[in-house]
């Protein structure tokens, strides 16, 4: 239904809240975006783009300016004092997507030149820790668990 329908219809009301709520939260964005992923892939790129715009414009954002409420599991991080956000916080949760919108994400990212390369560098590490297999467990994945289906990918 449309606006020529009636106005403040569904779909207005739906836009209004993707782009009000869905869109300003990290977590969101990120869940939003491999839900439409997994739907529809590229094709819905009403979705998926504006999610994978509103994940980079989060990412280029100063550490000083992230609100980090979320648990950060990177090995030795814990023993440090934390009194300032991570320049990598971000690279743990979207090291969750697909490879294909992960792609996306820091092709993006990396184009706008904004980052250090190092810190790009990272997130293909951690993508690459998270979901390719450990040569050195023979039965499985990096992560301990039998070989997943998104290694195959590869």
């Amino acid at each position: 239904m449309t606006e020529h329908v009636a106005k403040g219809n569904l779909v207005s009301k739906l836009d209004t809240f993707f782009e009000s709520c869905v869109l300003h939260g990290w977590r969101d964005s990120i869940a939003a975006l491999q839900a439409a992923w997994r739907i529809s892939g590229w094709s819905e790129s009403r979705i998926v783009q504006p999610c994978v715009d509103s994940i980079v414009e989060k990412i280029l954002l100063p550490p000083s300016q992230v609100a980090w409420s979320y648990t950060y599991t990177r090995p030795g991080y814990a023993k440090r004092p934390h009194q300032s956000v991570p320049k990598d916080w971000w690279t743990e949760d979207i090291s969750e997507l697909d490879i294909e919108v992960f792609r996306s994400v820091v092709s993006t990212v990396r184009a706008t030149r904004m980052l250090p390369s190092p810190l790009i560098g990272e997130a293909l590490h951690v993508y690459a820790c998270k979901h390719l297999p450990d040569p050195l467990y023979t039965g499985g994945s990096a992560n301990g668990h039998a070989s997943q289906s998104q290694s195959s990918s590869f």
